[in-house]
């Protein structure tokens, strides 16, 4: 080789070695510069506003009183449907490990529930056995797996409800009343979405089983005052909408 390409090669090789130490240089500040997108923390406790739908089912059962109006307190049993609305709110508390948030949570439902059915004796009617679900809550525990700013969840828990019934003659004088309050257990599914930092979105559907209360119906049959004894219970299927606050 000749001196004058070995000149050229060795400032050929010269040329190469400051071309890749600049490239080097430059990616390392890149790394350097570059941060990559934090995911999303649910950690915290949160508090929220609830809008729900519900469908449920009561029956009351097993009604004895006195014997003497024994053919008209059997018309007392019966089951029947209700739909109805409800408003709500909930506070809680998640935990996140990597993609596993656990929670607890406690909730509050003020429905508009209520329905009846009219017990009959023969081609009678006696009286309108009529219920309102005056007040529905829980308490639960959850599981959830985060997608950054979506969380999938299911939890379960106690739930606790206030049950008015009123019996109220048609072709008979009957006034009878009473109040319950009735402890069950309740199961959610969810989906959560973070709108922002300190806001997201919730859809829940919950069966909530309030079991079985004995009611003791006091008032009035025939004008004689009376009391009748029987058992109420039922469940509901419940589709919660929420907007939630992170604290």
């Amino acid at each position: 080789m000749t001196t004058i390409g070995r000149t050229r090669l060795r400032n050929f090789a010269a040329f190469a070695a400051l071309v890749l130490s600049a490239g080097v240089a430059s990616a390392a500040d890149l790394a350097v510069q570059y941060n990559p997108p934090e995911s999303y923390d649910w950690t915290g406790v949160f508090a929220g506003v609830e809008a729900a739908g519900i469908g449920a089912s009561y029956a009351v059962t097993d009604a004895t009183g006195n014997p003497l109006y024994e053919e008209y307190i059997d018309t007392f049993n019966g089951e029947f449907d209700m739909e109805g609305t409800a408003l709500g709110a909930r506070i809680g508390y998640h935990h996140q490990q990597e993609n596993l948030v656990l929670g607890i949570q406690g909730l509050v439902l003020a429905p508009r529930l209520e329905g009846g059915y009219v017990g009959e004796l023969g081609d009678d009617d006696i009286a309108e056995v009529y219920t309102k679900v005056d007040w529905l809550a829980g308490v639960l525990g959850t599981a959830g797996y985060a997608f950054d700013k979506t969380m999938i969840y299911a939890g379960a828990g106690v739930a606790f409800g206030g049950i008015s019934v009123d019996v109220t003659g048609i072709s008979e004088d009957v006034e009878l009343s009473a109040q319950q309050q009735q402890a069950g257990w309740l199961a959610t599914v969810g989906i959560a979405h973070a709108l922002s930092d300190n806001v997201f979105a919730s859809l829940d559907f919950t069966h909530v089983d309030l079991g079985e209360a004995e009611y003791e119906l006091d008032g009035t049959i025939l004008g004689s005052p009376s009391t009748v004894t029987a058992n109420g219970g039922g469940t509901a299927e419940i589709l919660r909408v929420g907007l939630n606050f992170r604290f």
